[in-house]
């Protein structure tokens, strides 16, 4: 395995409308592993793991309103079925082969999706402590959008003043707070969600992501969906990760073709916390 040193490119990938940001290393033409982040995070995320691995041209994104990348127009919102596109265009536009595809939390949910409309795009679906879909019963359809359009009525004024943050180590301690992370991961996180300008440290991602979704599968959508999967799926789960996994594993893990599941020690962002356990199982997975 690699030390904690490595050499990291910026990259941007262009779709219709969106200009999304990326980091990248390894050498072209080895296998290409595309990692998807989870919510309010970013592609740094992944530099801890990329650091680990051997052999592999790594790619993270930062999702549109995360990190570098642009933010959707005015009128838009966060589908999720959206990143689905903007991974679509992604991979269709610049990849020849196809590739392997690594997601965490919201990230796993995004690829899982993808995996089942485009399975001649992806070579391998390896989750990292997420399964499943966040849903809601089909009798809350209308409730749903209702709460999610207040939502936004109630926000719409706020969200024109953008926070600003004395200096980085507070917006790092905010992340802290809200999360089981050590500082050097908020650090990592943060420098890329944010932009110190003379008026101090503002937040680069887009205000809108904490919107409620207007619409969400049922679970029974959700299941048909994992049922689609065609190839293995491999999913790392954090033995000190979100409670809700393990119910997410019973509800969907028995819908997958085949499911391999890996434990490894550490909090939500084991990648992070645990990278080179990780890596061990990714390399497994991709040297295969």
């Amino acid at each position: 395995m690699k030390g904690n040193s490595v050499r990291i490119q910026q990259h941007t990938f262009y779709t219709s409308d969106l200009r999304i940001s990326a980091q990248q290393c390894g050498a072209q033409g080895r296998e290409t592993l595309l990692a998807v982040h989870g919510w309010q995070d970013n592609s740094a995320s992944f530099i801890p793991l990329f650091s680990a691995l051997e052999g592999i041209n790594c790619i993270a994104l930062d999702l549109p309103g995360h990190g570098q990348s642009d933010w959707r127009d005015a009128q838009a919102h966060y589908y999720f079925i959206d990143y689905v596109d903007d991974l679509y265009q992604v991979i269709s536009m610049n990849y020849q082969q196809p590739i392997h595809l690594v997601g965490h939390s919201m990230g796993a949910m995004v690829i899982t999706l993808f995996a089942a409309s485009f399975p001649s795009l992806v070579k391998s679906l390896t989750l990292i402590d997420g399964i499943g879909f966040v849903t809601t019963p089909a009798q809350e359809t209308t409730s749903q959008l209702r709460h999610a359009i207040l939502m936004r009525a109630r926000t719409r004024a706020k969200e024109s003043k953008h926070r600003v943050f004395a200096n980085l180590t507070e917006l790092i301690n905010k992340r802290m707070q809200v999360s089981d992370l050590s500082f050097e991961s908020c650090r990592l996180l943060m420098e890329r969600n944010s932009l110190i300008d003379s008026t101090g440290v503002k937040l680069t991602i887009d205000p809108k992501l904490k919107h409620h979704s207007g619409f969400r599968f049922d679970q029974a959508q959700s299941q048909a969906v994992c049922r689609e999967v065609q190839m293995p799926v491999n999913l790392i789960l954090a033995e000190s990760g979100l409670e809700q996994m393990k119910t997410a594993l019973e509800m969907y893990g028995s819908e997958f073709k085949e499911l391999n599941v890996f434990h490894i020690e550490g909090g939500h962002h084991c990648h992070m916390d645990n990278p080179i356990a990780v890596a061990q199982v990714l390399q497994g997975i991709i040297d295969t």
